[in-house]
């Protein structure tokens, strides 16, 4: 199983470094990772839509509006952002018609539509990473701290070689599993705000 140690603790090797069993010791190296490292994970888990961080949910409406109150069509229905969402990948129409618009403010979704299906991007444990994600993870902490730790730019290109390469099969690993969300016309024409 994976955790965050296990994984900086691989890169740490990738820079010729000890690896280490927590975060505690004040090595620069470390601390480095330590910092990093959910920047980097956020970033990459946002974007692509990995199979294994990507969620289906219909959308909880919080609020409807009276149409006689309406200043403009977008302000009809308010539905709840997803709690555990990091981004949204796509909002349709129940039933697979497409929103033409909506807005996200403070924690909701205003939108016309009176049923909504979100998919978006979650932030999953890392024990739920597949081996190749985490593989891509490795390189991509390595070598967004290798100049720093070592000064070696031929060490930091060859990382970003490695991370190219590394990211590619985890997406074509990603892309040929069995994909669990449902299949839905979820074309999103344009964000609107009044």
């Amino acid at each position: 199983m994976f955790s965050k140690v296990s994984i900086c603790s691989g890169a740490a090797l990738l820079l010729g470094e000890k690896p280490f069993n927590s975060f505690n010791d004040k090595k620069s190296y470390i601390q480095m990772l330590d910092k990093i490292y959910d920047d980097i994970l956020l970033t990459e888990l946002s974007s692509y839509m990995w199979d294994f961080a990507t969620r289906y949910q219909k959308g909880n409406i919080i609020k409807q509006t009276d149409p006689r109150y309406i200043i403009c069509d977008i302000d009809q229905n308010q539905f709840a952002y997803p709690n555990d969402a990091i981004a949204i990948r796509s909002i349709s129409q129940y039933r697979g018609c497409t929103v033409y618009r909506y807005a996200i403010k403070d924690g909701v979704i205003f939108t016309h539509a009176n049923e909504i299906d979100i998919i978006y991007i979650t932030r999953p444990t890392e024990d739920t990473f597949p081996s190749s994600f985490v593989t891509m993870l490795k390189y991509l902490l390595t070598e967004a701290i290798s100049m720093a730790v070592t000064g070696d730019m031929k060490l930091t290109q060859l990382m970003y070689t490695r991370v190219i390469d590394a990211r590619k099969q985890a997406h074509d690993i990603d892309r040929n599993q069995v994909k669990k969300l449902p299949q839905l016309n979820m074309i999103v024409k344009s964000r609107y705000v009044c």
